[in-house]
């Protein structure tokens, strides 16, 4: 199912948009030829090319969550590999999926505007969440739980808050300033700071008063993921012109940029220590950087499709990718090995995941 934006392009062809995107963001033969596009593609087109990429990582990395066509969640055991369960209600496709930082929560995304909330050991819709007036793209965790926050189609952030009385999430407050759609979110490890990203902006929230801190603006053709180090200090981007930046906060300024993707990034993480960042691309490939320098230290394996999600557990040894068709892998970063969890049907099926 693609993007919803897709749905906005009435005039053009799926053959002239194929063909402008190839021509936009061609695979380069090597990384030191990439260059930046000479003009801007309508932002559509170029969203359409990067995916989506929803990640969360709880304290015990037993459960693997992952998204596939048919609008259901399936759980897995990532010791077995066994599946546990599927996870059915929205009723249109699933955008994004976030673990709650205890593991017992399931939050989901989608097209039909809602956040639904699932019992991670019982399999029941434990809430659905409604106020967005367009498709949710983009769903976080606070750290301590007690807060979700989500953004999408309608250029807003919601942010919910567990309530005392009867522990339902409540709207707290919505944040307004995006002139376009939310991408991606974020948030600091001690809870006080919320990054977000549109198509080349990114704003950093002060969430105890809502209140803008700072805007940064890039001509990245989208900014499809974010990360916060553990430190609040730096925050990394994830570009649609196949760029990742990591950026000082304190100064508000690109400390150094990470090139090495032939296509556009789609999704980031980083290790619970902030020495290593993942990246997963559009050109099926997942990098693994050493942060503090900006040196590639791996490459895994070439695949078969398109980098979507990925998560990385709290031990920093298991990986879960996800890709266009139903292709989900739980990777060994210790021997750079990999199982596969969902075999691939369609090329025309996204995937988004999460590890728990």
């Amino acid at each position: 199912m693609l993007n919803p934006l897709m749905i906005r392009l009435s005039s053009m062809s799926l053959s002239a948009i194929a063909a402008t995107c190839c021509f936009a963001y061609p695979i380069l033969a090597a990384p030191s030829a990439i260059a930046q596009p000479q003009s801007q593609l309508p932002k559509a087109i170029a969203r359409i090319l990067s995916g989506h990429a929803a990640v969360a990582i709880s304290s015990d990395g037993k459960v693997v969550a992952g998204v596939s066509h048919d609008k259901q969640i399936k759980l897995w055991n990532s010791q077995t590999q066994a599946e546990i369960r599927t996870l059915a209600g929205h009723p249109l496709p699933i955008l994004a999926i976030a673990f709650s930082p205890n593991g017992q929560i399931l939050a989901s995304t989608s097209h039909d505007k809602t956040i639904k909330l699932w019992s991670v050991p019982t399999g029941q819709l434990l809430q659905t969440l409604t106020g967005h007036t367009d498709w949710v793209e983009a769903i976080a965790f606070s750290p301590n739980g007690q807060a979700l926050f989500s953004g999408g189609g309608d250029k807003t952030i919601r942010v919910w808050r567990l309530a005392a009385v009867g522990q339902k999430f409540k709207l707290e407050r919505t944040l307004t300033g995006h002139q376009d759609s939310i991408y991606a979110l974020a948030i600091s490890a001690d809870g006080q700071t919320l990054a977000s990203s549109s198509w080349n902006v990114i704003k950093l929230w002060q969430l105890s008063n809502g209140e803008v801190l700072r805007t940064f603006s890039d001509n990245a053709f989208g900014i499809n993921a974010l990360a916060i180090s553990a430190d609040g200090q730096t925050l990394i981007s994830g570009n649609g012109d196949r760029t990742i930046k990591v950026w000082d906060l304190s100064a508000g300024q690109v400390r150094q940029t990470l090139m090495g993707h032939q296509a556009a990034i789609s999704a980031l993480t980083l290790s619970r220590n902030g020495q290593t960042l993942i990246s997963g691309s559009s050109d099926n490939t997942i990098k693994l950087w050493q942060l503090t320098t900006g040196q590639l230290t791996q490459t895994l394996p070439r695949q078969s499709s398109s980098i979507e999600a990925i998560a990385l557990s709290s031990n920093g040894q298991a990986l879960v990718s996800g890709g266009w068709g139903d292709i989900i892998k739980l990777w060994d970063l210790r021997t750079g090995r990999d199982v596969t969890l969902s075999a691939p049907t369609s090329k025309e099926q996204r995937q988004a995941l999460t590890i728990s």
